[in-house]
């Protein structure tokens, strides 16, 4: 993606090889693409293993830019994504506890992230994950393949949260699922009675 401070529309080409030095410009250009819009290439390759190199060239009507040469990388592939959760009955305090492995093709470490939201009444999902999140935990410098745990402390009781983990490693994020938690009644509160414990 680029911009233009003159507005104008632009055009772009991939160039994609095995080596820095034998990179081959693509047949697909992208052409008359307005300013701060995303492009995208899908470039067959032998194999998903491999390294490759690439990089973009975009112009508008004057002027020729170059990005740097990158290599590809694989994002990390998250392989189960497990929650738990409890009450301590003595204190009446709410925890979650996600279970997590990814793996990772070039074996990179990896950096895992738990965001939870509290659900809000008139609120859909969409708008909830664009807020920042009620309680976050991470993981940093795990061994791919390795399993993890993250644990949140101190969840409101009887309450619905949404959650998701994302995994990422030093080039590439991966973004998990939306899923559904409701906290335990402690029945020590106003909150909510002992008999609703689901």
């Amino acid at each position: 993606m680029a911009k233009d401070e003159d507005g104008e529309t632009l055009t772009y080409k991939l160039y994609i090889g095995t080596s820095k030095d034998n990179l081959l410009g693509q047949t697909e250009i992208k052409e008359k693409v307005e300013p701060g819009t995303e492009v995208t290439w899908i470039v067959p390759v032998a194999d998903r293993t491999s390294k490759y190199y690439y990089k973009v060239e975009v112009k508008d009507r004057f002027a020729t830019i170059e990005s740097e040469i990158k290599e590809t990388n694989n994002a990390p592939l998250l392989e189960k994504v497990e929650m738990t959760k409890d009450i301590d009955e003595e204190t009446g305090n709410n925890w979650a506890k996600v279970t997590a492995r990814a793996t990772d093709i070039e074996n990179d470490k990896l950096t895992y992230k738990l965001k939870m939201w509290k659900k809000e009444e008139g609120t859909n999902e969409t708008e909830l994950i664009a807020k920042t999140p009620t309680k976050t935990g991470t993981k940093t410098n795990v061994i791919a393949g390795e399993e993890i745990q993250i644990q949140i402390n101190g969840l409101e009781e009887y309450t619905d949260y949404i959650y998701r983990i994302d995994v990422a490693d030093e080039n590439n994020m991966t973004i998990g699922t939306i899923a559904g938690v409701k906290t335990y009644c402690s029945g020590k509160t106003d909150t909510c009675e002992r008999w609703k414990i689901v």
